[in-house]
Order: C-alpha cells, then structure tokens, then sequence
C-alpha cells in the first residue's frame, strides 16, 4: 500500500501544471509574444508582469515580490534603463539568482534593436551591445538565452517588417520574440525528457 502511495503521488506529481511567470517592459506589456507562448503552451499557466517604461528595477521588483511557486521565468527587459548599462546589468543579474535560488528555470532574453527610434544614438548603441553581450554570456542562475537580437536586426535597427516605431513591435516581431523564447522552452523541455 506503501508503493501504491508513492506511485499515486508521483503520477499527481508528474500531471501537475507547468507554470511560467513574463516579466518586462512595453515590448512584454504589447502582448504579442506572451500571446503566441500561451497558444503554444497551452497546458501552461502563464502570468504576465508586464508595464510600459517599465525601469530594471521594477522589473526586479516584479520577480521579487511576485516570483513564487512558478517553474519558470522569462526575463525581457532593460531598454528603459539603457543610460546605466552596469544598473542594468547588476540587476538583471539580481533578477536572474533570485528567480533560480526560487527554483525557477530562468529564460533570459536579449535586449532587442531600436536604432531607428527617436531617442537612439551611438553610446546607447554600446550600452544595449553590452547588455546583451552579458545576457548572452549565461550568467549565474540562466538556464537558458533567447537571443531575439539577431533575427530582428537589420544593422542594429529594428528590421521595418516587424517595427511599429523603430522600437516598438508589431504582430510579425512579437512573433519572432514568442518563436525564439519558445524554442528554449521546447529545448528545456527535450533535455528533461532525457
């Protein structure tokens, strides 16, 4: 009877839902990408944390007070706090142990391109290059990188097909954003399998 426990309780155990918290910015506020994640994810409770000029520290904030009996995390955000690349850095870094000392899978995701908006210039250029260098680095507590840079890019601008502003998103680049995250998911998912 003992066993029988044991087995009734790891079967509850393995069907229970798979839960993911998004937190970020206007780019996750938009809703595209967490849109296109729930239709794929759809035996996933999925909660959204998410507000326009939203600053890395409230984002922080965010995983902080918010971030509990979640399995996973997804991180977007930082564009809005680009002038102070080492606050940026230092708490996306924060955001990341503190989602995985949690026990949360974490799913970084790099800065996207927004060279062709009103407020770009050169330094904030770098500033993104290094945000995004250090996402891309996996640092502790990362268990995963979408790097949506690359396929929205076009010499650093947001490529025309998916801008509505040169910063912002339409539906086919948040698209792009919820294809990238989900194939890190779907990859998570493979290894675990095994």
């Amino acid at each position: 009877m003992k066993y029988l426990s044991i087995i009734v309780l790891l079967l509850l155990l393995s069907c229970q839902r798979q839960s993911l918290l998004i937190v970020g910015d206007s780019i996750t506020a938009d809703g595209g990408y967490t849109k296109y994640l729930k239709e794929q994810l759809p035996d996933t409770r999925i909660d959204v944390r998410a507000k326009p000029g939203a600053s890395i520290l409230w984002i922080h904030a965010q995983v902080e007070h918010y971030a509990y009996n979640y399995d996973r995390v997804v991180v977007l955000g930082g564009i809005n706090s680009i002038l102070t690349p080492d606050i940026v850095i230092r708490y996306l870094g924060k955001t990341y142990q503190v989602s995985h000392s949690r026990g949360m899978q974490v799913i970084a995701v790099t800065l996207t391109p927004w060279k062709n908006y009103s407020t770009w210039n050169e330094e904030q250029q770098h500033y993104t290059e290094t945000v995004n260098d250090f996402i891309k680095s996996k640092p502790e507590g990362v268990k995963a990188v979408a790097d949506v840079y690359m396929p929205l890019s076009d010499q650093n601008k947001l490529k025309e097909e998916y801008s509505l502003d040169g910063l912002h998103l339409n539906e086919a680049g948040q698209e792009v954003i919820g294809r990238t995250i989900y194939a890190q998911i779907a990859q998570l998912d493979s290894a675990a399998a095994f």
